[in-house]
């Protein structure tokens, strides 16, 4: 629908955090529960809702305040562009113009997401078409450069440390306020620093700016998973889309494991309840 606004970060983050939360539930009411967490960019807020480290009120401030003071950023000459390379391909690509164009995500070792200034992004795009015709990219479909400079624009970093300076992210005592006993037990990676989660790092506004501004390392964190417990493990995907998918199975062959599978919750155009 071309009338749609579900790509505007402050539509389409929320519903995200939804819908995460909604699948999460789904799973465990057919006895699935998670033993390991990772999120990636917006989804690190479910994530860490799910582990119990922020109660349901505090996930929805944080979720309302990084979709809403983003947005402002909207369609103003902003974009980003997934590519299948390594990162040293990538930061080969944009030596002299990291100015303008960054390194957003990591995601596997040929899969990285590039964030910047719309016009420079969009010649690089073309170029991409000349020289690698055949390698993979594709917009997101968003009109923003999260993970990028563009992000320290209109005051967003004020204003978020501000509106979120009452989040301390100490662990949720109280066990009416967890998501799920069960998966509070779980062990989280943030993808700010792709490292295993201790009772040091700190959820506050500190860590939700970083979470904006700085480039998501689901790379090292799947990276991590895999050479601590290499054999029978299940990646499940809670997303409306299997987007990371691909890149944990990149990391599968990399680390030549048969034993690991990887699964999706919903697909885009697939009927859900198959």
């Amino acid at each position: 629908d071309v009338h749609s606004r579900i790509n505007d970060t402050n539509i389409a983050q929320p519903t995200l955090f939804a819908l995460q939360v909604a699948l999460t539930a789904l799973w465990i009411s057919w006895g699935v529960y998670l033993q390991v967490i990772v999120g990636h960019s917006a989804g690190e807020i479910a994530a860490v809702y799910v582990k119990g480290r922020v109660t349901l009120t505090e996930a929805c401030q944080i979720i309302y305040h990084r979709s809403l003071l983003p947005h402002c950023n909207t369609r103003q000459n902003g974009r980003m562009l997934a590519v299948a390379m390594s990162i040293k391909e990538a930061q080969d690509l944009i030596e002299g113009i990291n100015d303008y164009i960054c390194i957003a995500a990591h995601n596997s070792p040929r899969s990285i997401t590039l964030s910047g200034d719309e016009k420079i992004l969009e010649n690089l795009y073309e170029i991409l078409n000349v020289l690698h015709p055949k390698i993979f990219k594709s917009w997101l479909k968003i009109e923003n450069a999260f993970h990028s400079h563009q992000m320290e624009l209109f005051n967003i970093q004020q204003d978020l440390m501000k509106s979120l300076k009452h989040i301390k992210s100490d662990n949720v005592t109280d066990e009416n306020n967890k998501f799920d006993l069960k998966c509070s037990q779980a062990i989280l990676y943030p993808t700010v620093s792709g490292t295993l989660c201790d009772e040091t790092v700190k959820f506050n506004s500190d860590y939700w700016w970083a979470n904006v501004h700085s480039m998501v390392q689901f790379d090292k964190a799947i990276e991590t998973i895999l050479s601590d417990s290499p054999v029978n493990q299940i990646y499940l995907e809670i997303s409306p889309h299997p987007v990371l998918c691909t890149s944990i199975r990149e990391y599968i062959d990399q680390f030549k494991h048969k034993s690991v599978i990887v699964l999706h919750s919903l697909k885009r155009k697939e009927n859900e309840q198959q």
